[in-house]
């Protein structure tokens, strides 16, 4: 096993830890980073998806709303919006999980290069962070 090998399996085992605890960026050699951050939030699910969308299209001119569907696994709690950011440098694809839960909004993002296949750590750690009961 080379030493890339190893150390991008350890950090995709590390997501699901990590988005728990609300870590910083998390960037893997591939080009893929994973986000957690948690804030205080007084509206609802529903404004919290707006704003989502809002905060992405002003940090990412020219993003564009792929899909936006209940979060899979907890649809009643959370969100998943799918971008794709043909500005950026490579072109990639950005998945925004939120969700609304005891006056906090939670937002998960994952950000991966347009031809690289999607992580499948990521669905695992995403539902870690969203999916709070």
């Amino acid at each position: 096993m080379s030493i890339r090998t190893a150390v991008r399996a350890a950090v995709i085992a590390s997501w699901s830890v990590l988005a728990a605890c609300s870590a910083p960026a998390l960037h893997v050699p591939d080009g893929q980073t994973y986000l957690t951050s948690t804030k205080p939030y007084d509206g609802d699910l529903k404004a919290f998806a707006s704003q989502v969308t809002i905060d992405t299209v002003l940090a990412h001119p020219g993003a564009t709303l792929l899909s936006s569907l209940p979060f899979p696994g907890c649809p009643a709690m959370g969100g998943l919006a799918t971008y794709a950011l043909s500005k950026a440098s490579p072109a990639a694809i950005m998945l925004v999980g939120f969700t609304v839960l005891n006056g906090s909004a939670t937002t998960a993002t994952y950000t991966r290069p347009k031809n690289a296949p999607p992580d499948p750590g990521i669905t695992t750690a995403m539902h870690s962070a969203i999916c709070q009961v």
